[in-house]
């Protein structure tokens, strides 16, 4: 009997923080139509909320000054009343989002000391709360990169998941790896290599910015409206073989389904697959029959990963 496949998407919304004043010209008018998409159609959404955000750009170094989102009413409520509401899981992310970069990564946990990093998660965490009567159950790291020392922290703060991506570390955990893997522009092709996947559960984690549609303005290659977000999330909303989650919803459910095996696996089938993708002959079949636009059960990885070390040991002798 072939197993019965489930379908889960989670929609990750990350960087919501008081406004900076200069900075953040569209991003709260953008953020507060995201709130209205999600609360018409009842569709879940995890928010990675920064408790104390730089008063400057994310990578500004040095005593910055820090803005509390409580002192800012208008997203306050805004936030408040999606939670309030159902619609909106909570989420840490991160303490004041203030990032330093080392060996050439970016990140505000990964390399800091286990106290600074246990210290800013339970601050962060008392924080959310407080403020809104609620218990906090998911992290999303900035810039999805963390290390060994965050996700122990994690544990001591009783942290159900984590929301990162597949770049490591791979740590046997109590924590559940939820890690992004889709953005909006892939949402349809990776519903569809999800479905076709057989057996298991597939995750897939759908991440995006204010930066990522059209009406920021942003430098970055937007490539979604506000009114195409809109009809992928109705569209999903009317999807009955799909399951719409927030991150900490996804991880209680299936936590049977999810473990720390399953996310060393995949980790390692990206980093297995990574060093191929956009090079002429290989870059194509892994891009082709390698996507890594859904988390798969761990006997997907398992299966593919055997493949692609043939090709890695097979691609050592191809002139």
């Amino acid at each position: 009997m072939v197993p019965k496949s489930k379908t889960v998407i989670i929609f990750r919304y990350d960087d919501y923080h008081a406004d900076r004043e200069g900075i953040d010209a569209t991003k709260s008018q953008i953020e507060y139509r995201i709130l209205d998409i999600f609360t018409k159609y009842k569709v879940p959404l995890t928010i990675g909320i920064v408790p104390n955000v730089t008063k400057k750009e994310y990578w500004e170094t040095g005593d910055t000054g820090f803005l509390l989102l409580s002192e800012d009413k208008q997203k306050f409520d805004a936030l408040r009343i999606g939670i309030e509401n159902n619609i909106v899981e909570a989420a840490l992310h991160g303490f004041t989002h203030q990032i330093v970069e080392i060996d050439g990564k970016i990140s505000e946990f990964k390399g800091l000391d286990y106290p600074e990093q246990f210290r800013k998660i339970a601050q962060g965490r008392q924080l959310l709360e407080k403020w809104f009567n609620i218990q906090v159950a998911t992290f999303i790291p900035p810039c999805n990169r963390c290390d060994s020392l965050t996700i122990k922290a994690l544990e001591e703060n009783n942290f159900v998941v984590l929301s990162n991506a597949l770049y490591g570390p791979v740590v046997n955990s109590t924590v559940k790896y939820l890690p992004t893997v889709s953005s909006l522009p892939w949402i349809y092709e990776s519903l569809r290599l999800a479905e076709k996947a057989v057996g298991g559960t597939k995750f897939i984690v759908c991440m995006f910015h204010h930066y990522d549609l059209v009406e920021s303005r942003s430098p970055n290659p937007c490539k979604m409206s506000l009114e195409s977000l809109e009809k992928t999330v109705s569209d999903c909303a009317q999807n009955p073989n799909i399951e719409l989650m927030t991150l900490g919803k996804a991880a209680t459910t299936y936590s049977s389904d999810l473990d720390s095996e399953q996310y060393a696996e995949a980790v390692k089938y990206f980093q297995q697959s990574y060093p191929y993708r956009g090079k002429k002959f290989w870059g194509r079949v892994v891009e082709h029959y390698f996507p890594d636009v859904v988390y798969y059960p761990k006997s997907y990885y398992l299966r593919k990963n055997k493949i692609l070390k043939w090709i890695s040991t097979a691609a050592q002798w191809w002139p």
